[in-house]
């Protein structure tokens, strides 16, 4: 995947976002009012813009995405005013209260927990951030990293072919849920998909017990 690529690819989803932001206007209005100041893709020459560039993505792929505040802030302190003069407030740094190794971008496509961490250059993981890694990955999420736009695009097109995320490519919660008979005849639907014991499973709802069991995603693939 090329640089060419990527500004394609997202130059497209904004300017589909904006057809159906202005239903009313012509795609000749719409370039020329937001051509230059919204659709445009500039690479990001550095982490912080790459992580916006990736963020536009995939909101605009129509998931959901941001950036995660894991540095902590600085805030002024209140000014004193007494008769001799003010006193200026002190700044103070207030830690961030996430967790230490966060990625810096969190995402859910098609209701799947996708965190990604910008490692620009020469930058590398700190040993918080493999712990941080590890823990998504054992939960059953994913987690990768990118160095920029474009090996973003690669790894991302790789993970939507991951077969938990096929799986529920088709369980559009929006739309009417995957529904279907097992042997005992039992009328089912599938409420999403898990990792447990580096095993993935399927939790079904069986209507007539009104429960729900999970089994092994092998087990109903055939249905999905």
């Amino acid at each position: 995947m090329t640089e060419s690529n990527f500004k394609e690819e997202i130059e497209v989803l904004r300017f589909k976002e904006l057809v159906k932001k202005f239903p009313g206007e012509t795609e000749q209005w719409i370039d020329k009012m937001w051509g230059n100041s919204y659709v445009k893709y500039t690479k990001g020459a550095s982490a912080s813009a790459i992580e916006k560039n990736i963020i536009s993505y995939i909101k605009s792929s129509g998931f959901q995405a941001e950036k995660r505040a894991v540095t902590g802030r600085e805030i002024q302190g209140k000014d004193v005013h007494t008769q001799m003069g003010t006193i200026r407030g002190k700044k103070v740094f207030i830690p961030s209260t996430g967790t230490k190794g966060s990625a810096d971008i969190s995402a859910v496509v098609y209701g799947i927990s996708i965190f990604i961490e910008v490692k620009k250059g020469n930058d590398i993981q700190s040993p918080n951030q493999k712990k941080y890694e590890k823990s998504i990955n054992d939960a059953g999420g994913f987690y990768f990293i990118t160095k920029d736009e474009d090996d973003f695009i690669i790894k991302f097109n790789e993970l939507l072919t991951h077969p938990k995320i096929k799986a529920m490519q088709k369980y559009d919660h929006k739309e009417k849920p995957i529904e279907f008979t097992i042997k005992s005849g039992q009328k089912c639907r599938l409420s999403g998909v898990f990792k447990e014991n580096g095993i993935w499973m399927a939790s079904i709802y069986i209507e007539e017990k009104q429960e729900y069991i999970n089994v092994k995603h092998e087990l109903i693939s055939k249905y999905l």
